[in-house]
């Protein structure tokens, strides 16, 4: 099975990667707020326990927000996050290439006095503490945590700790210490910034599937056109990086490997019976509903059919 050589390539069910490599191969996943640290990364990292990861967000190396926010609809009004909100990670130094194309529009007559005013402050003032936002605006708290979660669900603002991300969606544990909030930048319109953002996608797709083909654009739903997908494998073949060729049975146009990945799966027994099991919920990247593999011995592995 594709999902066995996938909990292999996610450290499953050996927990063997480490905290940035896990996270590595789930950059650029929508997923539940509350899912991340009750199921996801629970399952990859041993003995994970709330608190494990802030020193990545506050050191400025990993950074969480929602990329697929949407203006809210005329004469509605503008709703917070909550626990099933889709919070996405990735790594700060890629922002611009998340953030391409997928900027949110949003006006200021679709925001909330106490959004407007919080928004307002940090476009100014920049980065600010939850106590600093609290003393230029002079909202109450209740106005406070309103506001916040109302840009963080439309996707302009976000935290330089996870804690802040843990308080707005219902577990407070440690009010006092979320880090600084902060503004979230358009990205630039450029022809270099569409190829910069295309590359760096289709390497993040590479990290978390290994193997790249159409059919795995189904599960992700802030991937790039196939088409500017494809461009961008070419370039990284080109470049030897990855390697192409017909991976996955069953699976119509070109396939993109990284070559680790197509060793692991040329080293895969063919029963995936021989595997342990393990469970995972089933918007975990490892799951892939309807796909299977079957596995051979030789140099390369065979490819990967669709179950009717």
């Amino acid at each position: 099975m594709f999902q066995q050589f996938l909990k292999h390539w996610h450290g499953l069910p050996e927990q063997i990667l480490d905290i940035p490599d896990v996270l590595a191969r789930l950059e650029g996943l929508p997923l539940p707020a509350q899912l991340w640290e009750q199921a996801v990364l629970p399952a990859r990292i041993q003995r994970y326990r709330p608190g494990m990861i802030d020193t990545l967000f506050m050191q400025g190396q990993w950074l969480w927000l929602k990329l697929n926010a949407k203006p809210p609809s005329p004469g509605k009004r503008p709703t917070g996050t909550h626990k099933r909100t889709a919070i996405t990670l990735i790594q700060r130094q890629h922002l611009a290439a998340w953030r391409y194309g997928r900027t949110p529009d949003i006006s200021d007559s679709c925001l909330t006095g106490p959004a407007h005013k919080l928004l307002a402050v940090l476009c100014d003032q920049g980065a600010c503490f939850r106590f600093e936002l609290q003393t230029e605006t002079g909202l109450l708290a209740a106005e406070m945590a309103q506001g916040l979660a109302e840009l963080v669900n439309l996707g302009l603002i976000s935290c330089d700790s996870f804690q802040g991300l843990r308080n707005i969606i219902g577990k407070p544990r440690y009010p006092d210490d979320q880090g600084r909030w902060f503004a979230l930048k358009s990205a630039p319109d450029t022809p270099t910034q569409r190829f910069d953002s295309a590359l760096h996608r289709a390497k993040a797709l590479l990290w978390r599937y290994g193997v790249v083909f159409r059919t795995l654009l189904d599960k992700e739903p802030l991937a790039p056109s196939w088409r500017n997908l494809l461009y961008a494998l070419r370039r990284l073949e080109a470049a030897g990086e990855i390697h192409s060729g017909r991976f996955v049975q069953g699976q119509a146009g070109e396939q993109f490997a990284l070559p680790e990945a197509a060793r692991l799966l040329a080293a895969m027994p063919r029963s995936a019976h021989s595997q342990s099991a393990t469970t995972a919920n089933n918007t975990d990247p490892e799951q892939i509903p309807g796909i299977c593999l079957d596995f051979t011995h030789s140099a390369m592995p065979k490819k990967l059919g669709i179950l009717k």
